[in-house]
């Protein structure tokens, strides 16, 4: 096995004469910059027996050292990069630097070194998520997106309209309504010219009404077609836009919890209302207006030809400009609407950010700081969608000015015919209202042009989203395990949530079905990311997580995660009844249950207190609780869910004395008989755990009982220690 990146001759050549005949090549990469931070590829070349890079432009900065030499390989993260460095037995030797698209590759190949140095089996990642087109070579929105400059229009509008296919029929009556109005449309231009050039002429009234019956019968099926029409497209756009949020939503919901740490939440929230919206209004309102409008403009152009092939070709001579002006304007617009996005974006975040975190600023008396950055938001919004709106503007004023140019062709080249008796005065009338029916769409075809720029950005936003792989709840390789005893296995774990920065090292632990871990450490040395792999919000980068003896990443999720329950230090509750909110890990529930579970967690006495019992409604977030109450119904909610595994996440942490003991009474009848690995602010609150696990920067350092670890007067010692000395200044302040 090698990691490879496609190596240039130039590069090629030079190992061809520096490495020897048996040599293995086990690491080919290249770098963006040199190790002063300027832009010169440069390539980390690792074999079975050193260490070496090489410089595109010359030899004087490459480096070589024996894997002999190496003691340790270091990464070190900087700004909007890293270094690749190495220890041997006298220095530290800077290797390579390179930039954040390069990070996952660059880590991955310090772990191979380590490999080899160690002289363990090689076995290295291969495959990465894509930062960079493989078309057009430009920098990918983010990881595995869609390239922006390389997607096809064509497929992306095929994909959009995929949405109408669920309605097929409702769809086609929409295009035959639309259909019967053009032609509607189509027919008195046609009446007028025979009323001017044969009823007036000859005076004939009973042609004359005859003519206007079919006129009046023309706009009464224009109506009745319109009114169908209308009914049809907003049950349609309706629809359609409930449709598409449902999607999106749906794989929102199915996304990893990494996904959703890396992106913001107004800007999750704009892509489901607003650029759901703008595919609504392009599918319903755009696509049907730019099909239908143009066969009318077919229909006038057949017409026209049909009447006077010569004064045709006069009035068509502006098209092929407007049609190229607008496709023009087309680019450089749908740059804008991207960076118009983005600042909803910011907008959507703002507001979400600030209105969740209203306590923090009235508490802070900022009300006029989150004013002004509003108003500083609201203001690049006026100023891109200020500019944007005066191209349209110049475009639809200008249209006007091509359109006086075709009337103006009209009345001196028709009136020419008329004069010279080659074209009747209806035929040049004709002509006249044709035109009129031509050039409105083909202006107004801009206008759906804008919103076919704003349909695409907004595709290529959910698009991203749906393209995301969500967690694999449906794999059918997955082993289903509706049983199992709750014995847990760290083995060689490494993980970080940032490739370069692992927050666990080859943590090797394990727990077994039914004891209580505790988790111990000082912020920041692993624990509650120890919690997120168990429960498989993340899979590990390196090493495995076992459950019951198999890989936690070859079972059914829905199957991990219905016997883990999590008690957090903030309790999260949803909006609506206590009730409901105990259940919601288990809806079915009987209202016995629920109340049995309430007991448990000693909650059912201050829920009969309030004013409508378990059906009290709370607000956002639990409102309407203490902090006590949220975390005794949210013991309860694990209670109801009967987990074979408890997590307990600083459950007690936040609350007085009197409701400690009746949250460590409900936690004590909740672990008996389960896995429980727990996490806690005082130290003595784990004193009944069957064992203490030690962790220090991400390392597995101590474990054993309480008494045990005292006596070691190690890592546990030391933290207790420090949190006595704590206690005792704060009592003494």
């Amino acid at each position: 096995m090698s990691l490879t990146d496609p190596i240039p001759e130039a590069i090629q050549r030079k190992l061809n004469t520096c490495l020897e005949a048996d040599e293995e090549l086990r690491l080919a990469i290249e770098s963006d910059v040199d190790n002063d931070g300027r832009f010169n590829p440069r390539w980390l070349i690792t074999t079975d027996r050193r260490v070496m890079t090489v410089d595109l432009n010359g030899g004087k900065s490459d480096i070589a050292i024996s894997l002999k030499d190496i003691q340790k390989v270091h990464i070190h993260p900087l700004v909007g990069g890293g270094m690749l460095e190495v220890s041997t037995f006298s220095d530290t030797v800077p290797l390579i630097s390179y930039t954040q698209s390069k990070t996952e590759r660059f880590v991955e190949a310090s772990r191979g070194i380590e490999q080899l140095v160690e002289e363990k089996p090689f076995q290295v990642r291969t495959k990465f998520a894509k930062t960079k087109c493989d078309s057009c070579g430009r920098r990918l929105p983010s990881k595995d997106a869609l390239c922006p400059a390389c997607v096809s229009k064509w497929d992306m509008f095929k994909r959009i309209a995929t949405y109408m296919t669920n309605h097929t029929g409702k769809v086609l009556l929409m295009a035959g309504m639309f259909l019967i109005t053009t032609l509607a449309d189509l027919v008195p231009p046609k009446i007028t010219q025979l009323l001017i050039d044969e009823a007036f002429p000859q005076k004939d009234t009973e042609l004359l009404f005859w003519y206007v019956v079919a006129l009046g019968s023309m706009m009464l099926i224009r109506w009745i077609a319109e009114m169908v029409y209308g009914w049809l497209s907003a049950w349609l756009g309706a629809r359609v836009v409930a449709d598409i949020r449902s999607e999106v939503y749906r794989h929102l919901e199915l996304l990893s919890l990494g996904y959703h740490d890396k992106m913001k939440t107004g800007g999750l929230l704009s892509r489901v209302t607003s650029d759901t919206r703008n595919l609504r209004h392009f599918l319903v309102d755009g696509l049907p207006y730019l099909v239908l409008r143009w066969l009318m403009c077919i229909g006038v152009v057949t017409m026209l030809f049909y009447t006077n092939w010569l004064l045709t070709i006069y009035i068509l001579l502006p098209v092929p400009i407007i049609i190229y002006w607008g496709a023009q304007l087309f680019k450089r617009l749908r740059v804008s609407y991207y960076r118009l996005w983005r600042r909803w974006e910011d907008f959507y975040n703002h507001i979400q950010e600030t209105l969740s975190a209203i306590r923090v600023v009235k508490a802070f008396a900022q009300e006029p700081r989150e004013v002004k950055r509003f108003q500083r938001n609201t203001q690049a919004l006026f100023e891109i969608g200020y500019w944007t709106e005066r191209k349209w503007i110049f475009y639809f004023s200008t249209m006007g000015l091509f359109t006086f140019l075709g009337f103006a062709i009209v009345w001196l080249v028709g009136g020419r015919q008329v004069l010279g008796e080659e074209l009747t005065v209806g035929e040049l009338m004709l002509f006249y209202f044709y035109l009129h029916m031509f050039y409105g769409p083909l202006r107004w075809l801009g206008r759906v042009n804008s919103w076919m720029t704003r349909a695409m950005s907004a595709a290529e936003r959910i698009f991203e989203i749906m393209d995301t792989e969500p967690e694999s709840y449906n794999d059918p390789k997955s082993i289903a395990m509706p049983n199992v005893r709750g014995d847990i296995s760290f083995q060689d774990v490494t993980f970080g949530y940032e490739a370069a920065l692992p927050v666990l090292k080859e943590v090797s632990l394990d727990i077994h079905a039914g004891e209580m871990v505790g988790l111990v450490g000082k912020s920041g040395a692993g624990k509650t990311t120890t919690i997120n792999l168990i429960c498989r919000f993340y899979d590990v980068n390196y090493g495995a997580v076992l459950l019951d003896g198999v890989d936690i990443r070859d079972i059914r999720l829905e199957d991990v995660r219905s016997h883990i329950g999590v008690v957090m230090q903030d309790p999260i509750l949803f909006n609506g009844t206590i009730g409901e909110n105990i259940s919601y890990g288990n809806p079915d529930a009987s209202f016995e249950l629920v109340i049995a579970a309430a007991r448990a967690a000693n909650a059912h006495n201050f829920i009969l207190g309030k004013p409508d019992g378990y059906d009290t409604v709370l607000g956002e977030k639990g409102t309407g609780l203490s902090g006590g109450e949220k975390q005794r119904v949210s013991i309860a909610r694990a209670v109801l869910h009967d987990p074979s595994i408890l997590i307990l996440d600083e459950a007690t942490s936040s609350v007085d004395a009197q409701t400690e003991k009746l949250l460590q009474e409900a936690i004590g009848r909740l672990t008996k008989g389960r896995t429980t690995i727990a996490i806690a602010h005082r130290l003595s609150t784990l004193r009944d755990a069957s064992r203490l696990v030690v962790l220090d920067q991400g390392k597995l350092v101590e474990q054993g009982t309480h008494e045990e670890l005292m006596k070691k007067h190690g890592h546990f010692h030391h933290l207790v220690q420090l949190q006595q000395m704590t206690s005792e200044i704060m009592v003494v302040n």
